[in-house]
């Protein structure tokens, strides 16, 4: 199960009222709560802004070729634990958001909640050394190489997970200013922020109150006077999800015909934001997909085959047939129903704060 706890959402386009006005406000709704457009005129290529000269193609080449070198330096230097009395195959004969599944979670995440959150990166294993997680943070080894590539990973004696002491944001930090060979495993996100407040903006996320997995809160609220948020006219900001999926059944129809979500082609606006949505984060889902196919590379062929016969937009590379984009939405206690194997998580945003609880595993991520 997973979730992610609250945080406290920073940006400066939205606006705040003065008190006399908002006294006067009616009720947050989709139409006065819209996302505003983000005030960025020009995205960086694939391949960033020093290879702006280059043409489109050369740019993506260049940027793949970075991802796939940055992917394989991450399999160097990783370290690999295993988590104790932790079994793959019991996780996977368990049934799906039952109650009391629920209330076990729930009362080890309140058990984890003054834990430190580890911010390196790691390869999470089982007791038999089956992966179950991979995280791309922070390596914290000083530039020490533990593998040459194509060198196999006896995961089956890795040690046990030690806990975050020495892995924590502020170890992070310290190892930085002393220039301790720090290294930042992830990629940068700003331009798919960016491009996910933009399609937002287009097409207001929605928060179903019948989904377990979220909230209802249908709206992100800003108090007056909180800095970095400008005077204006609005408190409130939509929040919810999109669903990006190429190809699935009708509900009721599990072996039916596959369709493209309704998000993505319902009406001509909404198709047209999809397809700007996956080509502008094309050079994004290159990277995770190289980083998917070196952790699970098992799973990676079955899904890449999967994804080539059900892609509907083909500015995807994949290999994930279908994309949950949650903007300003918390996450509540769940395991998904639909998730047949590993699923990429890839926070996003201006925020202070924020972990990702995964209780089954006693993991608690920043």
């Amino acid at each position: 199960m997973k979730t992610r706890s609250r945080n406290k959402a920073t940006t400066g386009l939205v606006n705040v009222e003065a008190p006399s006005e908002a006294k006067r406000r009616p009720p947050p709704t989709k139409y006065n709560s819209k996302v505003p457009l983000p005030n960025v005129t020009r995205l960086d290529g694939p391949a960033g802004p020093s290879q702006a000269r280059r043409s489109r193609r050369v740019q993506e080449e260049t940027g793949e070729e970075k991802d796939d070198r940055r992917t394989e330096e991450w399999y160097r230097r990783v370290p690999v634990f295993r988590i104790r009395g932790v079994y793959l195959s019991h996780l996977l004969e368990r049934g799906k958001n039952t109650a009391e599944g629920k209330r076990i979670a729930e009362s080890q995440m309140n058990a984890m909640l003054d834990w430190e959150a580890d911010a390196g990166s790691m390869i999470v294993c089982d007791e038999d050394g089956q992966v179950l997680v991979c995280v791309f943070g922070w390596s914290l080894t000083g530039g020490k190489v533990l593998r040459e590539l194509g060198e196999p990973i006896n995961f089956k004696s890795a040690p046990y997970y030690p806990g975050s002491r020495g892995r924590t944001l502020c170890d992070v930090k310290e190892s930085s200013a002393t220039d301790r060979g720090t290294y930042h495993d992830g990629f940068t996100i700003k331009r798919y922020h960016t491009v996910m407040q933009g399609v937002s903006s287009l097409v207001t996320p929605v928060a179903n109150a019948r989904d377990i997995r979220h909230p209802a809160d249908a709206f992100m609220a800003y108090p007056e006077g909180r800095e970095g948020v400008d005077e204006g006219s609005s408190t409130h900001e939509s929040a919810g999800v999109k669903h990006f999926v190429h190809g699935w059944p009708m509900q009721g129809h599990p072996h039916g015909v596959l369709y493209p979500s309704g998000d993505m082609v319902k009406g001509s606006f909404a198709a047209l934001t999809a397809s700007h949505y996956f080509e502008a984060t094309k050079p994004l889902s290159y990277a995770v997909r190289a980083r998917f196919k070196m952790c699970f590379p098992q799973y990676f062929e079955k899904y890449d085959k999967a994804f080539k016969a059900g892609q509907f937009n083909f500015s995807d590379p994949g290999p994930f047939l279908g994309r949950a984009l949650v903007w300003k939405l918390q996450v509540n206690v769940h395991q998904d129903g639909l998730d047949d194997g590993p699923a990429g998580i890839l926070p996003s945003g201006y925020f202070d704060g924020g972990e990702l609880y995964l209780p089954d595993l006693k993991l608690k991520l920043s």
